[in-house]
């Protein structure tokens, strides 16, 4: 997963009384919304933990089916029992671990919907919860896990913030304990999969510090840990990422740049079957880049198209670089017509539209350097 808001009691949006939840009484039945609930003495005194599992629960189904304001209510209605069963119970470590947890899902909803800036004091506040969690008890798989998660959320958050530096310094936070998880429970692919995923980010951040050699070296572990894991666990998504990046790596050193097109041939592959309704993953389980990810999956595939482009006019096979540039701009058409405006996508066609302009007229045949 990304000046601040802090965490407090209070909630972070406005109490949303219109969700309900069914609750069968004695006799009969009735609708009774949920924040009703909290009211209730006898919920007071024996069930807050229960509702907000329930809360949070919630905020998480909403917030992964596209409903971000409604997940945010909900989220802040969890954080207001949580806060408080932490107060009243300071010993309870599960409670300060369910706390954290809430923090961090609610800062990365936050980022999720464009606010990296205000997502940073809930995940910094869940990242100080967990690490005097796993500092007082290091045995636990949750505490350490969520640890690693949390320090990835941060980073992606500064990344986004472009405060590269602590972006890494998170990024490089995460990875041993990822790394312990993989090692620990080698037959858990999610945890070899998380290895990867860091991987990938902390190569992302290295390249826009300009470590190129570096930043080519991570993304290279990322790729081998996710095509180890690939027939395990669904990571074509991912694994499309570390290609695009690793093929840009390439792209900007002179020295491997003529690798760069087999990146962006594989990548363009696995998008193609991402955006494909027929894609599914090798486990058998659907695999499709819908919502914002297949936004991103045609944003991916016009820059795979437009570098492909670029190397076949550095080797002066302009045909085949036209061929590329023209379907470049058919994705970047795809992507304006998926989000109903072509404002974010203008720069890139206009460059495109240069590239095509300084092909030479009448090029060679596709695969051979024009004459």
């Amino acid at each position: 997963m990304r000046p601040a808001r802090s965490a407090s009691r209070k909630s972070p949006g406005p109490s949303n009384s219109g969700i309900s939840t069914y609750v069968p009484p004695s006799s009969g039945c009735q609708w009774v919304s949920l924040p009703a609930l909290s009211a209730l003495p006898c919920v007071r005194a024996n069930s807050r933990d229960l509702l907000a599992r329930s809360f949070y629960s919630l905020a998480n189904l909403l917030k992964g089916v596209g409903q971000p304001a409604e997940a945010e209510s909900l989220y802040g209605q969890a954080l207001e029992l949580r806060e408080t069963l932490v107060t009243e119970s300071p010993d309870d470590l599960s409670y300060q671990h369910r706390l954290a947890m809430t923090l961090n899902n609610w800062g990365d909803l936050l980022f999720m919907t464009g606010r990296p800036a205000k997502a940073q004091a809930p995940i910094r506040r869940a990242l100080e919860l967990l690490h005097v969690l796993v500092k007082a008890d290091p045995k636990p798989t949750g505490a350490r896990r969520d640890l690693a998660n949390c320090s990835m959320s941060l980073a992606g958050v500064l990344e986004a913030l472009r405060e590269f530096d602590k972006a890494g310094t998170h990024s490089r936070e995460a990875l041993p304990l990822n790394l312990e998880l993989a090692v620990q429970f080698p037959s858990v692919s999610r945890y070899r999969f998380q290895v990867g995923v860091n991987r990938y980010q902390l190569g992302r951040i290295l390249h826009q510090q300009g470590k190129l050699e570096e930043a080519g070296n991570e993304l290279g572990e990322a790729l081998a840990v996710l095509t180890q894991v690939a027939p395990e666990y669904p990571c074509r998504y991912w694994l499309a990422g570390v290609l695009v990046e690793r093929g840009i790596v390439l792209y900007g050193n002179e020295s491997t740049r003529l690798a760069a097109p087999t990146d962006f041939d594989n990548a363009a592959r696995l998008l193609g079957e991402l955006l494909s309704d027929d894609a599914r993953e090798a486990a058998g389980k659907r695999e499709r880049a819908t919502g914002g990810l297949r936004i991103t999956c045609l944003s991916w595939l016009s820059t795979c198209h437009i570098y492909r482009g670029q190397c076949h006019a550095h080797c002066q096979r302009n045909r085949e670089a036209a061929e590329f540039f023209n379907q470049a701009l058919g994705v970047l058409d795809t992507m304006a017509a998926a989000t109903q405006s072509r404002e974010g996508i203008e720069p890139t066609v206009r460059f495109v539209q240069e590239q095509l302009g300084k092909l030479p007229h009448g090029g060679g045949p596709a695969g051979k350097p024009d004459k």
